[in-house]
């Protein structure tokens, strides 16, 4: 789906920028830009690094991270991701209505593939949040717009054993490194780092 994007979410409101705020913002980025501003009381510094480390082990998993604000880190960019119309429909319809009902759900057919990718991320140590609101499909591929929890131990030792053999997989390699070391710093006795709303 291609249409602009206007959600007032429980913790943050979402929406596709202008092309003339995009151009300001960010003018060599081509495409639809959202724009995240979390609510102030419950912003969570690590949401944004999260999000660009699935971005980086995932890429067709997660949107694109661009930017956050330098003076407002709590605003985010990414790139827009165009959900199947059935998904866009079923997320916006519960924002507008906030009921579960068949209008508000994903089917059971969609429900099946985004739970065999949420298990998978839960192999490697990334717990998303696979409310019917906050994910979706683009195509048969799953799309997750929140990271709830990273456990340290799981995620790190993946990261560790991806290959390097070329300067693109050596450089992504370095990037995921620094990203959950980063992250691990805010990690619990529990060694998970919670990543949505609220102190990390």
């Amino acid at each position: 789906m291609k249409g602009t994007i206007n959600i007032r979410g429980d913790h943050a409101v979402a929406r596709t920028l202008s092309p003339k705020a995009r151009k300001a913002l960010l003018p060599k980025m081509r495409g639809p830009v959202v724009e995240r501003r979390t609510r102030k009381n419950i912003y969570n510094p690590v949401y944004s690094q999260a999000m660009t480390l699935g971005w980086l082990l995932f890429p067709r998993t997660f949107p694109k991270q661009l930017a956050s604000a330098r003076k407002t880190p709590s605003i985010t960019y990414s790139r827009q991701v165009n959900l199947n119309k059935r998904s866009q429909n079923t997320i916006e319809e519960f924002y507008n209505r906030r009921r579960i009902d068949s209008e508000t759900t994903h089917s059971k057919r969609a429900m099946n593939i985004i739970d065999k990718t949420r298990d998978k991320l839960f192999r490697m140590g990334i717990v998303v949040n696979n409310h019917h609101a906050n994910c979706g499909l683009r195509g048969k591929t799953t799309v997750f717009f929140e990271i709830d929890y990273i456990y340290y131990p799981t995620l790190k030792e993946y990261i560790d054993a991806l290959p390097k053999k070329t300067p693109s997989q050596a450089l992504k390699k370095k990037q995921a490194s620094a990203l959950i070391a980063s992250i691990g710093r805010f990690r619990n006795e529990h060694e998970c780092t919670y990543c949505h709303a609220g102190s990390p």
